[in-house]
């Protein structure tokens, strides 16, 4: 289980054989929003994925369905050492106890848990809003624009300060 206290309160740069995606989604209005970021050692952005949708979602399938794009994102890019992070506390939780969940839910998150035995290595990490917060942007950024944003590595300026911010901080993610 997730500790009440959790002691990430920012992005930290995964180990230099790991690759770490942020997964956020924001629900507003009958409208949700999702957004991925995937960086490397150096806090460099190798991806991200923004998506729209006009109909809610509830918040804990919002957050699984961006986990399963991140995931997915990470398999179609070969990667096979990956940290997830999210900051819904009860997705991580599902995720870290998905044989022992007889939920109605618990269908959908055992699928997803059978995507991670893709990986050689791969982790599930509740994290902070602070430490998620260039995800966060990309799935408002999505909402914002009621549309999914094709983004090529060009992001708004408030985005393209928080990457080069948290890549400039020290520290591993494990």
């Amino acid at each position: 289980m997730i500790p009440n206290n959790p002691r990430i309160q920012k992005w930290e740069k995964p180990p230099c054989d790991f690759i770490k995606i942020n997964v956020d989604a924001a629900i507003i209005n009958n409208m949700t929003g999702l957004g991925v970021i995937a960086r490397d050692s150096n806090g460099l952005v190798l991806g991200s994925i923004t998506d729209y949708m006009e109909n809610q979602i509830e918040g804990e399938c919002a957050e699984a369905e961006d986990l399963r794009d991140g995931i997915i994102w990470a398999q179609d890019s070969n990667v096979t050492r990956a940290i997830f992070e999210t900051d819904c506390t009860s997705l991580v939780n599902r995720i870290k106890k998905h044989r022992e969940d007889i939920t109605i839910f618990s269908n959908r998150m055992k699928k997803i848990a059978n995507l991670l035995d893709f990986f050689t290595e791969v982790k599930i990490n509740w994290i902070g809003q602070m430490s998620n917060r260039v995800a966060i942007c990309l799935s408002k950024l999505a909402l914002n624009k009621h549309c999914t944003p094709s983004l090529d590595m060009e992001y708004p300026y408030d985005i393209y300060e928080l990457v080069m911010i948290d890549s400039c901080m020290k520290g591993s993610g494990l």
